[in-house]
């Protein structure tokens, strides 16, 4: 069996109850995309990159919504392909988890995309549930990524260089002590929440915002990376 790396997320489907939620908070719609896995995980802006520069066409930019269902709903910084012929397409794989054969998204071009570096773009988290293993998954998440995010400053800073597709490249070869520890740890620990989300019984209000969760949901702002569009020096291609 494959071990789980990260939360049990898949589609946000458009008949969830948050989807006013978020929309109303965003301004942004929300709509169907469809999907073919073409190329990597973590790769969206330079997989769509390629495509218009090889087949013609445009890159659109906008938030891939994603939940854990009745625990959390995920918005993450995301690039698909419009084609030459003017129709969408979500090129870049999904989430282990998530076998939907499209993709909820919202466009939204107020974010410029870097191809020069990775991305570290905020995502938006929505409890929809208390149970505490939720908001803890969330900080572990974003110790994470302010770990890899630590390492990509140090890289950029003249230590190194980026190459989309193999992640960063060290000039010395190795990372400083601190930043490659803070990595193993913040990793090691949510690999630890991870296991703990995974025994968790299916919520009794799959849906969200059953048995008063509304009251306890709040919604999380990062200042970090996105989970699923961007490169990360963890573990060197993401």
């Amino acid at each position: 069996m494959t071990e789980q790396r990260g939360l049990p997320l898949t589609k946000l489907p458009l008949s969830a109850l948050c989807r006013g939620q978020i929309e109303f908070a965003s301004g942004l719609k929300m709509q169907p995309v469809s999907q073919r896995g073409l190329f990597p995980r973590g790769l969206c802006y330079w997989n769509v990159d390629g495509l218009v520069r090889n087949f013609g066409g445009s890159m659109v930019v906008g938030w891939q919504h994603i939940w854990w269902p009745g625990r959390l709903a995920v918005s993450t910084h995301h690039a698909i392909w419009r084609k030459p012929d003017g129709s969408l397409l979500d090129v870049t794989q999904k989430e282990q988890s998530d076998s939907a054969e499209d993709t909820t998204f919202s466009a939204d071009a107020s974010i410029s995309v870097d191809l020069s570096w990775p991305m570290f773009i905020p995502n938006i988290f929505l409890a929809l549930s208390d149970h505490h293993l939720v908001g803890r998954a969330v900080v572990a998440f974003n110790d994470q990524i302010d770990a890899a995010r630590r390492a990509s400053n140090y890289v950029r800073a003249g230590n190194g260089t980026f190459v989309p597709g193999c992640g960063l490249k060290l000039a010395s070869g190795h990372m400083p002590r601190g930043i490659s520890e803070n990595i193993r740890r913040t990793g090691k620990k949510y690999q630890n929440i991870i296991r703990q989300c995974g025994a968790l019984a299916p919520p009794l209000h799959i849906d969200d915002f059953g048995a008063g969760a509304l009251q306890q949901s709040q919604r999380f702002e990062t200042g970090m990376a996105a989970a699923a569009d961007h490169q990360m020096v963890v573990h060197g291609n993401r």
